[in-house]
This record gives structure tokens, sequence and C-alpha cells, in this order.
């Protein structure tokens, strides 16, 4: 992330509007991927639970694509370890795409393990979702 101060060393708003989480559900042969960008933080902690749930609506595989997310809180750790504890019991599972060291070294500071892929197709083919699967 590019930091830029105004005058008065504040962070400018296209530092916010960078910063803002945004998710994204879409939906791929027997998996729903949810697309994140941004920081997934306390502010953002509600709608990333709710997408969660969306996703597992359509899907009862879900691939949390995390590749464009510059920053994660215990938070987003706190609304990915309850969505696992949802599926325990079902058929569903879920993997994650990382490729951010940050993001990644939040989960080794933390502990919390999930499986991960780099990519979206490489998820898919890991939760044995994949079309030709």
């Amino acid at each position: 992330m590019n930091q830029s101060f105004d005058a008065r060393g504040a962070t400018t708003r296209a530092d916010v509007a960078e910063l803002q989480a945004t998710f994204r559900v879409v939906l791929r042969d027997r998996v729903a991927v949810v697309q994140c960008s941004g920081s997934i933080d306390m502010s953002a902690e509600d709608h990333f639970r709710r997408e969660l749930h969306v996703a597992l609506a359509q899907r009862r595989h879900v691939v949390v694509d995390l590749s464009g997310v510059c920053f994660i809180d215990c938070a987003g750790l706190r609304c990915l370890t309850d969505f696992c504890s949802e599926l325990d019991g079902t058929d569903g599972r879920l993997c994650l795409v990382i490729n951010s060291r940050a993001v990644i070294r939040v989960f080794e500071l933390t502990g919390v393990t999930f499986p991960v892929a780099p990519s979206v197709f490489e998820a898919q083919i890991l939760l044995d979702c994949s079309a030709d699967a």
C-alpha cells in the first residue's frame, strides 16, 4: 500500500478507500468464492460474516480469496474460525487463498490454521470440487 499524507500528516481519502474492505461472492462449479479486498478488521466484521453465509447458502464448499487483502485482524480471524465451526458436522469445507506475506504472518503468529492454496483454481482442486474432479 502506498502511504501518503496531507500537510498535517493525516492519511488521505484515497488511502482510506484502499483500506476499506469489500466482499463479493462468485459462484464457480461446486464452490462459492468470497473475493475479499482491503483491510478486514472490526469495522468489516459483520459484512464479512454475512458474505460468508451468503456463500454457504449457495454452495456447500467455500473458498475465501484473501489475495486482495492487505490486513486482517482478530475480528477477521474470528469470522473465519466461527464459520469453520459452523461447517463442522456438515459436508461443507473451507479453503483460503492467501498471497500476502503480512496476512500469512497474522495466521502464523496466532496459530490459526486453515487449508490454504495459492489460487482459487488450486483451492477448488484441494477441495476436490473442480469441474474435472
